[in-house]
């Protein structure tokens, strides 16, 4: 299946089949690209426009199992540790998930291509983000 591309005030997104569209290329603001669990979740909900938020574990997932992955397949940027400045494992996705799990860990969907995982990561990490809003 196909997806339909269109924008949204200047945001290139892609139409899901389960009723969700998903941001098509990883979000960055000013050229930062990598975002702390906390600044994630303030671009979410200061920055972009209504609607557009963090996805769940779940919808994350009902993505990545998809044959036609392709909303997931570009951008695989790795992630940046905490107290580093370089990025870590370019070629793997790392996304933050609206899910949080402690006061100093959130989910994060690890997307190596063949294997899709769901982690805990410490929220000081900075990982790349993708947002998704209901059709």
């Amino acid at each position: 299946m196909a997806y339909a591309q269109f924008y949204d005030k200047r945001i290139k997104a892609v139409e899901l089949p389960n009723g969700l569209i998903m941001t098509a290329n990883n979000v960055s603001r000013n050229g930062k690209k990598y975002f702390t669990y906390d600044e994630a979740k303030t671009f979410e909900r200061e920055v972009m426009p209504y609607g557009w938020r963090l996805p769940t574990m779940s919808e994350m997932m009902s993505i990545s199992r998809r044959r036609d992955r392709s909303p997931l397949e570009s951008n695989k940027e790795g992630y940046i540790r905490e107290g580093e400045s370089a990025p870590r494992n370019a070629g793997i996705a790392y996304y933050w998930l609206s899910d949080s799990e402690t006061p100093t860990e959130a989910r994060a969907l690890i997307d190596r291509g063949d294997i899709v995982d769901i982690v805990r990561a410490g929220k000081e990490n900075r990982l790349t983000i993708r947002l998704v809003k209901n059709s």
